[in-house]
């Protein structure tokens, strides 16, 4: 990411941000923070009011409402990728001005420079634990205290390291983290200001690698490389990022959030275990789902196409959906056999299949429809006069 496009991602976030606070603090209004912007820039605009020796209007005016996680100090010292544009000493001006202001913070905000880790893995093995000065030394940082929390994203690598933490202490702000089943729920920052930056990664196939321990001052258990499925992203809360140690499985699981946007919550369970969301739905098997198309590949099982041949693998990423050959509604307790139940299929032929309600039709009818089709397929009127009288 150039300096430019950095400076305008700032320029992006607090711009949201002042739309937040505008949002839900009633009555706050600072015109003369967006006339800064407009006439000076983010970065200029950032220098200025955290250099000042007195405190801004509207800062004072979000520390009264106890929202000084919308200030400026606060979007700069709780998103890493915005050091580069400022000195260490005005980084930790701002630091200084938060935690002065009962704002809690990073224990340590390194500068830049003490950003940038080597990125060799290594020496590091999946399942052995690290402490957070072995860590250091083995990426590179100059202070243990740069890598206790949050989404590092080491400058001119196509790498994102990510420290998660499950129980905070006490005093700082605990967020909804967990691990099981080989899937990693982690929520963003209170500024939002890596959610971008995860996603965009996600897009460009750069590469998550996962440290993860249950709960603060415990030594982090490296996972390796994480592959994130999906992602909510909120304005007034932390936005939702889902992980899973496994690419199959990540795959599986984009198609079936894809496939089901109703869902908010993956539950490894038996197939067809009831759960009352927004509507009564039956529960995929994410298990399943993995084991399908392990046995049967990403081709489509009716039209036989490959998603990857089609848009290309950088676009396409396996994208498949699994049909349940027995209907969701019919299943009652009953797990399905992968091998026998669930079969691949585009999402136009599975759309296809499911056209008529509380119908379901063959995946081998389909198959030969297409086949048919292929050998006889409609060329189209012969000539324009066809096409009077529908234009």
């Amino acid at each position: 990411m150039t300096l430019v496009t950095l400076e305008q991602d700032l320029h992006d976030t607090l711009v949201s941000g002042y739309k937040q606070a505008l949002k839900e603090c009633p009555g706050f209004k600072s015109p003369i923070f967006i006339q800064m912007l407009n006439d000076h820039g983010a970065v200029a605009t950032c220098k200025k009011l955290i250099n000042s020796k007195d405190l801004s209007s509207g800062y004072s005016d979000l520390w009264t409402r106890k929202r000084l996680d919308l200030t400026v100090e606060a979007f700069i010292v709780d998103n890493e990728r915005f050091w580069a544009l400022f000195t260490r000493e005005e980084i930790d001006r701002a630091r200084t001005r938060l935690t002065d202001c009962g704002f809690t913070v990073p224990d340590f905000t390194p500068s830049p420079e003490e950003a940038t880790p080597s990125t060799s893995f290594d020496r590091l093995k999946i399942g052995s634990t690290y402490d957070r000065p072995q860590l250091a030394k083995m990426l590179g940082y100059q202070d243990f205290h740069a890598i206790g929390r949050g989404i590092v994203t080491p400058r001119d690598t196509d790498m994102i390291i990510l420290f998660v933490t499950q129980t905070n202490q006490a005093a700082l702000t605990q967020y909804a983290n967990s691990l099981k089943d080989g899937i990693l729920q982690m929520d963003g920052a209170l500024g939002h200001g890596s959610d971008r930056r995860v996603i965009e990664a996600s897009k460009d196939s750069d590469h998550f690698h996962l440290f993860f321990r249950e709960r603060d001052h415990l030594p982090f258990t490296y996972y390796g490389e994480v592959f994130l499925f999906d992602y909510i992203e909120y304005v007034n809360q932390p936005s939702k990022f889902r992980f899973s140690l496994s690419h199959t499985e990540a795959s599986t699981l984009s198609s079936f959030s894809v496939e089901d946007p109703t869902d908010s919550v993956f539950i490894p369970d038996e197939e067809g275990e009831k759960r009352y969301k927004w509507h009564l739905q039956r529960e995929r098997s994410r298990k399943n789902r993995v084991r399908a198309i392990e046995i049967h590949g990403t081709t489509c099982w009716a039209c036989q196409k490959n998603m990857n041949d089609v848009y290309g693998k950088e676009l396409a990423q396996d994208y498949i959906e699994i049909h349940h050959r027995v209907p969701l509604a019919d299943l009652e307790a009953h797990t399905p056999n992968p091998d026998t139940d669930l079969v691949p299929l585009c999402a136009n032929c599975h759309r296809v299949i499911h056209r008529e309600r509380g119908k379901v039709l063959p995946v081998e009818k389909l198959r030969e429809v297409l086949q048919d089709r292929s050998t006889t397929r409609y060329s189209g009127p012969k000539n324009s006069d066809s096409l009077k009288g529908v234009m």
